[in-house]
């Protein structure tokens, strides 16, 4: 008998519900979900009516359960962050998840919770503003509180009288709702009403605001002794995913070992774009948690994890890419390309990673490696995201005693297609036409000629490599992401 998972999605992006369904088929398991007309969106939040009548119905046949805290809670991602939700609210929902073992005892419920990001969504440019400001008020106000230099006080009380005063009080009071939720998560899994719980740190910056609220949850960690349970590090909208693959992982009880081939580790000890760690603090607990070790004996590991990352001033900033990148034809990279290249005539699988900048992979540099022979690619938005939904792949790809050959192709399509066609060739061009039209890049209504253009750009370059036809669409009619469909 096939497992059976219950998913909350996050919200309708592919990244949160068809590529869980795409790793469950990989994974043999039955993946049983709402149905994306009524998941969150842009605007739009999931009704926790519709999560109850799901429940109601499915719970009795489940035996996992992936439950991100901001869909019960809030509805959505970007609705989270704004925490339009009453106390009598969130006490309703929290009461209502310890209910769910008790309906069902052999259930196990795998959570995740973002912790708030260090700015606002963005809309237009007009928000685009304010993100990047209340990114600096975040970053100065965190310092300040933690080290109490009078620079630091002066900087973030300048920034704020450029932000409208109801924009900064709707963020600072959404920080200190989540940061709420965070703590009844944490006493969810204390109360073992859920099993597993990930807090993901969103996008945010050393020494920030979120920072502090961290002390208050690894302390909360540490004295109710759930270092095991409950993991605190960089991520937010790969969680589904990488939770699936925490359950295959569990249900296998079969520890991984991989060998880690990148250009130069130092970079990887930096912290990434968007993150406020260390990259290998962010890797070192996503590995230990999927029962991935690595080792530096070929001969002995599961799978090769190839990280590319050659940039030592990854910056912060909402990813604006006009221009294709060009590949550092330096020595490390092509001592790195060279070694994927020859590790692919062999038969281990290898897993690309492509961390170098947010936001998009460089397709002058995967043009330079056999990528049809990869096993999985990935490269969308922040280094944590891409991780996280890659080593999701490589732990359920390496589970299977007999992997579908059709389903990895066609998922490794689709990411290249995604994370590097997409987001690293064609979008500027996207960006040209939206704003020579004056069509919002963060928010556009449904466009025939940008659709058209979607589809004549992206063909032409996947069609010379992938025959399978596809369709690409703009999921939130927005330029940040894609979606691919088959139908």
């Amino acid at each position: 008998m096939k497992t059976n998972i219950g998913l909350i999605p996050l919200d309708s992006r592919p990244c949160n519900y068809d590529w869980p369904l795409t790793l469950s088929k990989l994974a043999n398991v039955n993946l049983i979900t709402l149905d994306k007309s009524c998941l969150g969106t842009l605007h739009t939040k999931l009704d926790f009516a519709h999560i109850q009548s799901f429940l109601d119905e499915k719970l009795d046949c489940l035996h996992f359960l992936i439950c991100p805290l901001d869909s019960i809670i809030s509805g959505g991602l970007i609705q989270s962050r704004k925490a339009n939700f009453s106390h009598d609210e969130l006490n309703y929902k929290i009461n209502y998840l310890k209910t769910l073992k008790k309906r069902n005892p052999k259930l196990k419920i795998y959570v995740f919770d973002t912790i708030l990001r260090t700015s606002i969504s963005t809309f237009d440019e007009k928000t685009k503003q304010y993100w990047q400001l209340i990114n600096e008020y975040s970053r100065y106000k965190g310092q300040y509180l933690r080290f109490h230099k009078q620079e630091d006080y002066d900087e973030f009380q300048k920034i704020s009288l450029q932000i409208p005063v109801e924009v900064l009080n709707t963020y600072e009071v959404a920080r200190l709702k989540k940061h709420e939720v965070n703590q009844l998560a944490l006493d969810l899994l204390q109360q073992k009403a859920i099993d597993f719980l990930l807090l993901l740190q969103e996008d945010s910056m050393p020494k920030g605001l979120q920072t502090l609220e961290h002390d208050v949850l690894n302390k909360i960690i540490q004295h109710k002794h759930l270092e095991n349970k409950a993991w605190l590090y960089n991520g937010a909208d790969e969680g589904s995913c990488f939770l699936l693959a925490k359950i295959i992982s569990d249900i296998h009880e079969q520890p991984l070992k991989y060998y880690l081939l990148h250009p130069d580790e130092a970079l990887l000890a930096l912290p990434q774009a968007f993150e406020d760690r260390p990259y290998l603090e962010n890797l070192s607990k996503m590995t230990k948690i999927l029962q991935m070790q690595r080792t530096d004996d070929l001969k002995e590991a599961a799978f090769v994890l190839a990280i590319y990352q050659n940039n030592p001033l990854p910056k912060m900033e909402i990813a604006d890419r006009e221009q294709a990148l060009k590949m550092v034809n330096d020595d490390k990279t092509r001592a790195f390309i060279n070694h994927i290249n020859m590790l692919l005539k062999q038969t281990i699988p290898v897993f690309f990673l492509d961390i170098n900048v947010p936001n998009g992979g460089c397709w002058e540099l995967l043009k330079q490696i056999d990528f049809l022979k990869l096993k999985a690619y990935s490269a969308w938005n922040t280094a944590s995201n891409s991780t996280g939904s890659l080593l999701a792949t490589a732990a359920i790809y390496c589970l299977q005693a007999k992997p579908d050959p059709s389903l990895t192709n066609l998922f490794l399509q689709e990411r290249i297609i995604d994370d590097c066609f997409y987001q690293d060739v064609v979008r500027g061009k996207i960006h040209e036409y939206l704003r020579t039209n004056l069509l919002n890049l963060f928010d556009f209504k449904p466009h025939h000629e940008v659709k058209q253009l979607l589809q004549r750009e992206l063909h032409a370059l996947s069609d010379p490599f992938f025959k399978t036809v596809y369709r690409a669409y703009f999921p939130w009619n927005r330029a940040f992401e894609i979606g691919i469909s088959y139908d």
